[in-house]
């Protein structure tokens, strides 16, 4: 299924933290080995949420899977702050996955990148995905809020909004740059976009 693969939390009984790892990426952080079906080769999602409430997905490497972090089934409350999906911490490397770097297919209220005050060192990296950086099709009212990202040499958008309902945000210039297909912004949007740099 995936490299993590997370069911039925409940934050209720207290946050999870999915922090520092890598996932679908080799000890010495130079090239990818991917996940398969069983979590061990080349087509899982290297982090999958399933009904997942109130995960901290922080400071992670992920790369060579479908979908680099997938949320389906209602997942919800999770902050995902820090990650370099589909590179390395500095940025230089490929190690691209070939679906979406972040996939919200369900689910509501969480954060992609910091909220708060100091967002300059909760930026998330989505790179060289197949799809898109960040796609969310999830057909809720609700928010999956995105600030402090940068987004690069996808396949598909930056950023791609393609629910029935997408009421979110979109701000921070100063840690925004997309590059590549400008972002679509489909469905009915609601909310804010503030100082975006396409």
């Amino acid at each position: 299924l995936a490299g993590v693969y997370v069911q039925n939390t409940n934050e209720a009984s207290g946050r999870n933290d999915i922090r520092g790892n890598l996932i679908g990426v080799n000890a010495a952080a130079t090239g990818v080995i991917g996940q398969d079906a069983d979590g061990n080769g080349s087509h899982g999602d290297g982090i999958l949420l399933s009904n997942g409430d109130g995960i901290d997905i922080y400071n992670n490497v992920i790369g060579g899977n479908r979908d680099g972090l997938r949320f389906e089934a209602g997942s919800q409350n999770s902050d995902v702050r820090a990650n370099s999906i589909g590179t390395s911490t500095d940025g230089t490397a490929n190690f691209g996955n070939s679906g979406d770097a972040i996939h919200i297919v369900d689910g509501t209220g969480n954060f992609i990148g910091g909220h708060g005050a100091d967002t300059s060192t909760l930026t998330n990296r989505t790179f060289n995905s197949g799809r898109d950086g960040v796609r969310i099709e999830a057909a809720v009212a609700g928010s999956n809020p995105i600030q402090s990202h940068l987004a690069w040499n996808n396949g598909g958008l930056g950023i791609n909004l393609v629910g029935a309902v997408a009421s979110m945000f979109l701000r921070n210039a100063a840690a925004l740059l997309m590059l590549g297909p400008m972002d679509h912004l489909g469905g009915a949007v609601f909310g804010l976009l503030r100082g975006i740099l396409f």
